[in-house]
């Protein structure tokens, strides 16, 4: 097991973040901004009245399109001993609408260092690191079921300089009990920033539908 020394005081520097992280942020940032004061959850959601079969057409003609489900596929858990099949196929079950979600979250800046173990920790008094994802959400019905496929892009500061993580979930209501947190996830690492500047366009369009609603 690793173990780590008293945080020294000399503090190695993060490269630079990349342009398409410092997006990621901001329009995260321009979500969570609508938040009741004193709300306490770390993600908020923004509705909208745009066509959602327009938008997961949108989604799938893009470069982080070869996350979506396609026409036929099951938005059932494949364990069907212990989650039943709900009849819901992309392509079959409604689509009913989709939404924008935005998550954040800060903590202490810290940093391991490279040579170890054991390892040394820096801690940088005064910064905080942070964390965002953003999510577009499609969620699908059969009448009697519901399911949500959801699109992601994650990133964060400790990860200054990369490119950021991409994401899909598929979450069904009918499986809403303890220790189920979705399923069908695939993860991977962005493919270039051009996807994720393609994925940002479409959240931000979202975004604005809904913005203009309000005014």
């Amino acid at each position: 097991m690793s173990e780590y020394t008293k945080t020294p005081e000399r503090l190695p520097q993060d490269p630079e973040l990349l342009e398409c992280q410092i997006a990621i942020k901001d329009i995260c940032d321009t979500v969570l901004s609508k938040k009741p004061k004193g709300d306490i959850f770390i993600f908020w959601d923004i509705d909208n009245d745009k066509d959602p079969y327009e938008v997961q057409e949108k989604l799938m003609s893009i470069g982080m399109g070869d996350l979506l489900l396609k026409d036929g596929d099951s938005l059932s858990s494949h364990d069907s001993e212990y989650y039943p099949d709900l009849d819901l196929r992309v392509g079959s079950a409604k689509l009913i609408g989709t939404s924008v979600r935005a998550w954040g979250s800060e903590c202490p800046k810290k940093r391991r260092g490279d040579v170890g173990p054991p390892y040394e920790v820096f801690s940088y008094p005064g910064e905080n690191d942070w964390r965002r994802q953003l999510d577009i959400i499609l969620v699908y019905s059969n009448g009697k079921e519901l399911a949500q496929q959801t699109i992601s892009v994650q990133t964060s500061s400790s990860l200054a300089g990369r490119l950021p993580h991409v994401y899909r979930d598929v979450w069904a209501a009918a499986y809403a009990e303890t220790g189920y947190e979705g399923h069908d996830q695939i993860y991977r690492n962005a493919k270039n920033d051009e996807e994720v500047y393609e994925f940002l366009a479409i959240a931000s369009e979202l975004i604005s539908s809904k913005t203009k609603q309000d005014s």
